[in-house]
């Protein structure tokens, strides 16, 4: 017997019948193909080594794990005790038991109380204050005879209505997120079966080392590993707007190997092991590993039809993949297009998007804490009052009891001293106050979650929104296009169409060329070429990872050089005017990133066998690289005055001979030892390449606001209202928005504060300009802004409370709530956070006041807030009006 058939050995035994059922043949898989589901399952599961919880060596087979009590009883009583510890993984793919250990459920879980802890918790949240448990004590001290002043009834009932007010308050709050979270848990997905075939699991019952499929415009569950998808290329984009705040799509990778494999039946019998490291907050760094067989199919044929069902491994030697964040899809992102399939590594509170959230809180208003302490001021008065009229000189010499008795039925008659009538009286106000703002026809949809701190509202004083979904609608629209001596409009599509139709015309006919036909057609030509999108049903729409990208697309294909097709190999356009096919092939793509502020992509013609770069990128980098320009800083400056995003593209050809001596440096520079070296080698290359360059256009799009943006920010700003931008997207697109918004006036000024070392960053902060009018606006990046909290947290909180707005970039979702969380310990005044992404609850938490915009990017914001909106405008009276 094999030695990896230990399985079957125990089972076997005294029985034949028990043998493993033979593996479905070749032919059989293809009805499993494209998730159709089956009434029939095959049960020939592909059968394993045991690996220990380290990465395999490849080639090794290792006796069944020994079973460990300790370690076992160990691990029950840190999970009873709320101790979990995050430990690495080793998955096998398709086995019957694909792990040896048992992961948390895969839940999602917004409440603050069970069905065990409602009546503890809540009865705990109001004695911990001493107005609600001197009223207690007192009316406990009525079922002593010898204390008792009055009517029992007289010091129950106003308790008890006070909490029975606030319970059913807390109810009606918890309940409605346990509705919210039952049905994020119920969403329905396709399960991969091993050996072929699937079926419907909710998401709740997702477990670690399941094979999911996830469709077009559907959540992702759980942290999964990309193993396999419909799309040609082998990429999908995801939108990651609800997890870091970014609205650029981010392209994800298949696992090569399973990538190539004919058919998703094929994916369901693969013998494979999948290492992954322990789970972490950080959402830009994973790391784990894929081995599996040479040829990815178990031994024994194509399908594993060798006797036994199948061997245990594939004939030749194993192969390691690396598996990084190109090969990830953490929970809550959404698939943009296709159908991807992939393997769950974390689940519920291990996933991304848990380790970054913080658990709900009990908020507690400023006035509740000043009648806490006015009732410990008048409970000192009684107990002076009591305590004089007990020594007052009596008419006899009682007792030292009697005294004592004398003066505890003192302090009960005096108890009318502490009103309970005003708790009373202002829980009726917190709730007849939710329902005039619930009824507001100037807040329609608006929703109190939180009646207890609606006073607060009246005191805000730092306002902490994000940007994407809730300053802007995350639309961008086409606006400009400027070839120095012309300016193409967007709304004249049908004379920028027929400049397209002339010039290609003329060139087809060997004919000159109209200059404006020209410059138009080139420009066009690299806004269609010059980008990291993809056509989807033929050109009818585009998928891409950058809104601006999108929009430059799209008007390309409105005036005629559509996009047709577009893999990792060529680019293909179509001519409107005559259907032709421009086909160019990918020789090398060098993405955008925040360093270097451009993309470039090299293409040669298939046609002329002509090599062109193009490069597009911010006109702060673009402007040293392109030849001299009269027009070009003074065009942009007009576009940002409109409040428009500007891109500048330019062009530089490049001879056979040029290219191969490009492309031998490009190699070499990639084969250095350190990453560092790697990136530097590489950035050098292309910056030699980037000399010289031709300038072709200057392109403008807009990001559309929210509604009364700018009215609404104006009136909060007259209210002495400080309003700070927290967002995960890029520092220019901030800037743009800011001024768009009105956060920063037209031509206001803004103090970046981009450092790589503490040094850097206490230099940046001390430069300043404090005390000054018309101070410019605080600008922080996500990296600087770490290194500003660790080593000058004091420094950089005066610095950012001195500024009249604040704006911080690159902002993680933890990072969001630790900003919040300074402010309210470093000034003590009352903040308020605004966001519509799972990734703002961390801050809607920690600030006095939250509020949620149920729009584009669901309801887990708004179910996390302690007030629900559906637009940003409605700050204009929430704060204003029922607030002040």
């Amino acid at each position: 017997m094999h030695p990896t058939d230990w399985r079957q050995e125990g089972r076997s035994t005294g029985s034949s019948s028990s043998a493993p059922p033979a593996p479905l043949p070749s032919a059989a898989l293809d009805d499993h193909d494209g998730l159709r589901p089956t009434t029939e399952m095959s049960h020939a599961y592909t059968r394993y080594e045991e690996l220990s919880t380290q990465p395999p060596e490849v080639g090794a087979h290792a006796p069944p794990p020994r079973r460990q009590p300790c370690a076992r009883l160990w691990r029950l009583l840190s999970w009873c005790v709320g101790v979990r510890g995050h430990e690495s993984r080793l998955l096998r793919l398709n086995a019957r038991r694909v792990t040896d250990r048992r992961y948390c459920r895969n839940v999602i879980n917004n409440q603050k109380y069970s069905v065990l802890t409602f009546f503890p918790k809540v009865l705990y949240e109001q004695f911990k204050f001493f107005f609600n448990l001197y009223f207690l004590i007192v009316a406990i001290s009525q079922f002593f005879p010898p204390l008792k002043v009055g009517f029992l009834f007289t010091y129950i009932a106003p308790l008890s209505f006070v909490l029975v007010i606030t319970m059913v308050k807390e109810f009606y709050d918890d309940l409605k997120r346990f509705l919210s979270d039952r049905k994020l848990n119920g969403e329905m997905y396709d399960k991969l079966c091993a050996g072929g075939g699937s079926e419907r699991v909710p998401s709740a019952k997702i477990r670690v080392g399941d094979l999911i499929a996830i469709h077009t415009n559907q959540r992702v569950p759980a942290d999964m590993v990309l193993l396999r998808t419909t799309e040609a290329s082998g990429t999908v984009f995801l939108r990651t707007d609800q997890l870091d705040g970014e609205t650029d799509w981010k392209l994800r990778v298949a696992v090569p190997s399973c990538q190539k494999l004919p058919s998703d039946g094929h994916l369901q019998r693969i013998a494979a092991t999948l290492y992954a490291g322990a789970p972490s907050k950080d959402i830009y760094e994973f790391v784990g590993e894929l081995t599996t067989a040479a040829t990815g199919e178990p031994a024994g044929g194509p399908m594993g039809s060798g006797g036994g069902g199948g061997g245990a491994a594939a004939s030749g030697s194993p192969t390691t993949e690396p598996l990084g964040l190109e090969n990830t899809m953490w929970c809550n992102t959404v698939l943009a297009s296709g159908t991807a399939i992939g393997v769950v590594v974390y689940t519920g509170d291990e996933t991304v998007c848990m380790m970054n959230a913080t658990s709900t809180p009990t908020k507690v208003s400023g006035l509740d804490l000043q009648i806490n302490f006015l009732a410990k001021f008048l409970f000192i008065l009684t107990v002076s009052l009591s305590a004089v009229m007990v020594l007052l000189p009596p008419d006899h010499s009682p007792s030292v009891m009697l005294k004592l008795l004398a003066f505890f039925r003192f302090i009960l008659l005096f108890s009318s001293i502490v009103p309970i009538s005003l708790r009373v009286s202002l829980e009726m106000a917190k709730v007849t106050y939710a329902l005039h703002m619930f009824r507001d026809d100037g807040m329609k949809g608006a929703i109190v979650r939180s009646s207890s701190i609606a006073e607060e509202l009246g005191g805000i004083e730092y306002l902490l929104t994000d940007k994407t979904g809730t300053l802007t609608r995350n639309e961008m629209v086409f606006r400009k296009l400027h070839l120095g001596s012309h300016c193409l409009m967007a709304h004249a599509r049908d004379e920028v169409a027929g400049l397209v139709r002339e010039a290609s015309r003329a060139q087809l006919a060997g004919a000159p060329v109209a200059p404006l036909a020209a410059l138009a057609y080139d420009a066009l030509l690299a806004i269609a070429l010059c980008h990291n999108v993809s056509p989807v049903a033929g050109g009818d729409s585009f998928q891409g990872a950058s809104p601006d990208e999108l929009a430059l697309v799209s008007f390309a294909a409105s005036v005629g050089l559509t996009l047709v097709a577009r893999d990792l190999q060529h680019i293909v356009l179509r001519r409107a005017h005559d259907s032709a096919e421009l086909v160019y092939d990918i020789l090398q793509e060098f993405p955008f990133t925040s360093e270097t502020k451009r993309m470039g992509i090299v293409l040669r013609e298939r046609a002329s066998g002509a090599i062109v770069f193009f490069v597009k990128g911010a006109d702060t980098v673009m402007a040293e690289k392109v030849t001299a320009s009269y027009w070009l800083e003074e065009e942009v400056g007009n576009l940002a005055r409109e409040g428009l995003r500007t891109l500048v593209v330019a062009r530089r050809a490049i001879s056979e001979g040029a290219y191969r001596q490009f492309e031998a440096e490009l190699h070499a520079a990639r084969l250095a030892k350190s990453a560092a070296a790697r990136e530097q080698g590489v950035r050098e290359t292309v910056d030699r390449l980037e000399v010289e360059m031709e300038l072709l256009c200057l392109t403008a799009v807009e990001d559309l606001l929210q509604n009364n943006v700018q009215q609404t920010l104006e009136k909060l700003r007259n209210a002495n209202v400080r309003t700070w931008m927290l967002t995960g997207d890029k520092l220019e697109t901030a800037m743009v928005i800011a001024q768009n918004a009105s956060l920063v006036p037209r031509g206001g000024a803004f103090y970046p504060v981009v450092a790589r070392t503490p040094v850097e960053a206490l230099q940046k902060l001390r430069g300043y300009p404090q005390g000054v009018s018309n101070a410019p606006c605080l600008l922080v990046d996500g990296a600087s802004l770490e290194l500003c909290l660790s080593h000058h947290q004091v420094l950089y909180l005066e610095v950012a409370c001195a500024a009249p707005a604040v704006i911080c970039c690159r902002c993680s979702p933890t990072q969001k709530g630790q900003i919040v969380r300074l402010i309210r310990t470093h000034t003590g005044k009352c903040t308020a956070a605004i966001g519509d992404g799972g990734n703002d609850i961390p801050m809607i938490r920690e600030a006095h006041v939250g509020i949620g915009i149920e729009g584009k990017e669901g309801k887990q914001a708004s179910m996390a807030a302690d007030f629900s909106l559906t637009e940003f405008s409605h700050l204009q009276r929430l704060p204003l009006l029922p607030g002040r």
